[in-house]
C-alpha cells in the first residue's frame, strides 16, 4: 500500500508498505503481541487476570503448563 499527502507549504509526503506488520515478513515485537493480547483480552477479563494470562503463556514450556493455563481461562 501506498500514500502521498500534498502539505499545504508545497511539501510531498510519500509512505509506501510492501508488507503488513505481524506476518513472517515483518513479525511483531515480544512488546507488539503482548499489548495485542492484554487488548484484546479487555472485553472478556480484567487487566490482572490478562496480564496473568499472558505471563504464564510466555513463560510456557519452562515452567508453566497448559493445565495452569486451562486453569486461569476457566477462571475468567
Amino acid at each position: 500500500a501506498a500514500a502521498t499527502i500534498f502539505v499545504a507549504d508545497g511539501r510531498v509526503l510519500t509512505a509506501e508498505v510492501t508488507q503488513a506488520r505481524g506476518t513472517i515478513h515483518d513479525p511483531l515485537s515480544d512488546a507488539d503481541l503482548s499489548e495485542k493480547f492484554l487488548a484484546n483480552c479487555a472485553a472478556a477479563m480484567t487487566a490482572e487476570e490478562a496480564a496473568g494470562l499472558l505471563e504464564e503463556i510466555w513463560g510456557f514450556g519452562s515452567s508453566s503448563s497448559l493445565a495452569s493455563i486451562f486453569l486461569k481461562l476457566k477462571g475468567s
